[in-house]
């Protein structure tokens, strides 16, 4: 018995010759000899193995109650795995060497000592944990102590972080927010905090460098410098996943094709001028076609606006080879317009006479287009300035008589209706095929797509899964960072924002991982599309978060030891009551879509009956 007496002013060597020298006969009234827990050893005596018995590791767990373990652990873990070794080849009567791989980790109030035993075959795993749950640990009790007062402060400091690298710009126009949140999760996981500690993340790129300023909450006992020391010692392996390098490119170069019926290309074999001018161009250059970037198609004389990716030329020898260049498929395609009618060329701007009697005539001209309505909404007063001065030039006139011009959005096309100041023998048939020939470069200059945002947004729910045994270990200790993690590589795998990931829901199966996330996204992405993405999008991130469960074994003991098996049937209970009750709530609200047209048919029903019977 270890003890010690207080307010006695005996010392401590009568203290101990006392008790010998007294019977202390209730305490001798209270033994029993135990019955014996396996063949021909004395369980109530440290008892070594027989040498010539068979010998088999077991994996066991200990657990130690107490809310400041963690504080403990932090500041003694030699101590502790060294004292709980100890004490368990004594409670065996076993050398050291018999108890191997001894892990501690502090979980939920609870310090957790994982470890393998050497035991006899014959040796059940009942007569282990019975074994165990009598020995004392005494040297394990001996460390513990309250954590100071002062630990339990906390402080908020910013620390500063940096990466090296030359395209850290361009990964932030591209990702900005999942740097910062995955600087966030790093962060906090190698500090040992919560995902909410970290309070702020602000990052800038300078030349040849990613500067992140992380502000934490901390204990009050971790200095600056340790924390700073620590967040060195990071390779935060999940930020570096997410860089990546600039694609080589030269800047927005412009080539000009000689001609004035450029235009009748462009509208008929638009896509057979694009591809002979990548094909022509990359042979001009020895790249590939893939590398020629074709930024518009302008044509008065015809000019390709482009760039060049992955191509280590400098712009003026770019430019220097395009011109030298004979660029035969493209000229192959071009032909001049047939004249239009009597003694006039219509591919040239002509005057009207001016002795000519001239009448006002309406028209009207349509250009085709989903998103001329964006267009129109944002730049009106240009599409109206820049299809007056078309119309005008198309007909070698001054703007003045081009009056009246009004543009609205009917069905998918931007209709224009202008009234033309034209000569009396000019006919309306004539009117009209001039128009046709008319490319107007300026108004299709200004079309562009809405941009994604401001399509119509729509918010659906996906479920996700992810095979593997241990998922419900994983989410015990890194259910924030889980969430987290596939939030921000949904956003990634759909191009969308990460607060466009409007929630995330996660629950660990038998075997798997299922996640249920809700996302907003443009009406045109479909279900099946958003589905379809998802499913080829591979979760890498996540994937890191994955560990094996530390193998354990069954029993009791104060300490305590785990049953594996009835966690596992608490675990399968409660996934079975959540799946159960998940697939009841779905086939309620499937039958009340059904019931529901039921019900109003049988209330029409009910008011015909209703009627006939008044009548």
């Amino acid at each position: 018995m270890v003890f010690k007496l207080l307010g006695c002013a005996m010392s401590d060597a009568r203290d101990r010759n006392g008790p010998r020298r007294t019977r202390t006969t209730k305490v001798h009234a209270l033994y029993r000899p135990r019955i014996r827990s396996f063949e021909g050893v004395d369980a109530a005596a440290p008892r070594g193995f027989r040498a010539d018995a068979d010998e088999v590791w077991t994996r066991s767990r200990a657990e130690f109650e107490g809310e400041d373990w963690d504080y403990v652990l932090a500041m003694r873990e030699a101590d502790l795995l060294r004292a709980f070794s100890n004490a368990t080849a004594e409670a065996f009567g076993v050398d050291e060497d018999h108890v191997r791989d001894v892990s501690a980790r502090y979980v939920a109030g609870n310090l957790h000592f994982d470890f393998e035993l050497r035991r006899p075959a014959a040796l059940t795993k009942a007569d282990v944990n019975a074994r165990l749950k009598e020995c004392a640990y005494a040297a394990v009790w001996a460390l513990y102590e309250p954590r100071p007062l002062e630990e339990e402060k906390k402080v908020v400091t910013t620390h500063e972080l940096g990466f090296e690298g030359e395209d850290w710009d361009y990964v932030l126009e591209r990702r900005r927010t999942e740097v910062k949140d995955v600087l966030a999760v790093e962060t906090a996981r190698a500090l040992g905090l919560g995902r909410e500690d970290v309070l702020e993340v602000e990052v800038d790129a300078v030349p040849r460098s990613l500067i992140a300023f992380v502000t934490v909450r901390h204990p009050s006992l971790l200095s600056d410098r340790q924390v700073e020391e620590t967040l060195a010692r990071c390779e935060y392996k999940n930020l570096w996943a997410l860089y990546e390098t600039r694609p080589l490119e030269s800047s927005v170069l412009m080539r000009r094709f000689e001609g004035d019926d450029w235009d009748l290309v462009v509208d008929n074999n638009r896509r057979k001028l694009e591809d002979a001018f990548s094909r022509e161009t990359a042979a001009a250059l020895g790249v590939s076609p893939s590398q020629v970037v074709l930024l518009d198609c302008r044509v008065g004389s015809l000019l390709m606006v482009f760039k060049v990716l992955g191509c280590a030329m400098s712009d003026a020898e770019i430019t220097e080879r395009t011109e030298a260049h004979p660029y035969d498929e493209v000229h192959a395609l071009y032909r001049p317009r047939i004249r239009s009618f009597e003694g006039v060329d219509a591919a040239a701007p002509r005057g009207f006479r001016a002795d000519a009697d001239e009448v006002w005539t309406r028209s009207r001209v349509e250009f085709e287009g989903e998103d001329w309505d964006y267009v129109l909404a944002m730049r009106e007063a240009d599409l109206l300035r820049a299809f007056s001065n078309g119309t005008a030039e198309a007909f070698g006139v001054d703007e003045d008589h081009v009056r009246d011009v009004s543009a609205r959005y009917v069905a998918g096309n931007l209709h224009f209706d202008f009234e033309l100041r034209r000569p009396a023998a000019l006919t309306k048939a004539d009117v009209n095929a001039r128009l046709k020939e008319c490319a107007y470069a300026a108004v299709w200059a200004l079309y562009e797509p809405r941009p994604l945002e401001e399509e119509k947004k729509v918010v659906t729910t996906h479920e996700l899964g992810f095979e593997g045994e241990d998922w419900d270990y994983v989410l015990e200790r890194r259910r924030t960072e889980v969430k987290d993690v596939l939030a921000v590589e949904t956003a990634r795998a759909l191009g969308l924002g990460r607060e466009d990931v409007l929630e995330v829901e996660v629950d660990a199966v038998p075997r798997s991982l299922i996640a249920f996330v809700t996302v907003r996204h443009p009406s045109l992405l479909s279900d099946r599309q958003v589905e379809e993405t998802l499913a080829r999008c591979e979760y890498k991130n996540l994937w890191v978060l994955y560990e094996k469960r530390p193998l354990e074994s069954s029993g009791a003991v104060r300490p305590r030891l785990i049953v594996a098996e009835e966690v596992e049937a608490e675990l399968d209970s409660i996934t079975f009551l959540r799946n159960a009750l998940r697939r009841a709530r779905r086939e309620r609200d499937e039958y009340l879509a059904l019931l529901d047209p039921l019900l109003g048919l049988r209330g029409e029903r009910q008011r015909i009956l209703d009627s006939l019977d008044a009548g």
